[in-house]
């Protein structure tokens, strides 16, 4: 598959190494078990990495209605945690447990937090749009199914930083603080994971050792 094009499949490699390709620079090899092609999916979005097989290689394809039938709404969360930097270093089995811990949410035109206010939930986008508005600025963003917003109430006690409004008719999973210190702080095997998972949402931090 090639970046940027439309995807209706994903992979799952049963025999070979396949090359991940992002910008023309092999980022990382995949091997068997291993599997791509998902996000397009999860969020029907554009392929965002190229892939490329490494001499022969045999893999078993799963197409978008296949996907829909036969994977069940907790395994289709813990894919869809995959694609969230701040729930992507979890382990399988620390996103199944999560999955089975958030709260499904519904929200028709309406503002789903507000700039200024305080905050205790992240918010997953699983059907829909929002739109994203700072005061002064107007819209400054859309975000859709596989996005998510919020996440920095739960990393610190900061104030909401913009309001985040359901466009028409939005479906999320929503995470709480105490679940995500539950399922997620909690699941850190040693403090130096929980710090590097708090330095990789500043990306001015996102690149330095914890050990330094």
């Amino acid at each position: 598959m090639r970046e940027g094009e439309d995807g209706s499949e994903m992979y799952i490699i049963d025999d070979g190494v396949c090359d991940v390709i992002i910008k023309g620079k092999v980022v990382a090899q995949l091997d068997r078990g291993r599997y791509f092609g998902e996000v397009a999916l999860l969020r029907d979005a554009p392929r965002n990495a190229s892939i490329r097989s490494k001499g022969k290689t045999r893999c078993l394809a799963l197409t978008r209605s296949t996907f829909d039938q036969f994977i069940g709404p907790t395994l289709r969360t813990v894919f869809i945690f995959e694609q969230v930097p701040l729930l992507a270093p979890l382990s399988f089995e620390d996103r199944l447990s999560l999955a089975k811990a958030v709260v499904k949410k519904t929200f028709i035109g309406t503002d789903i937090i507000v700039q200024g206010d305080p905050g205790e939930t992240m918010y997953i986008i699983t059907k829909g749009e929002v739109s994203v508005h700072i005061q002064g600025q107007g819209e400054v963003a859309r975000s859709k199914m596989g996005g998510w917003f919020g996440e920095g109430a739960l990393m610190t006690d900061a104030a909401r930083a913009a309001t985040i409004t359901a466009v028409g008719t939005v479906e999320c999973l929503e995470l709480s603080r105490e679940t995500f210190d539950d399922h997620v702080f909690g699941h850190m095997e040693n403090p130096h994971a929980q710090a590097e998972l708090v330095l990789a949402q500043v990306p001015l931090l996102s690149g330095i050792p914890t050990k330094q």
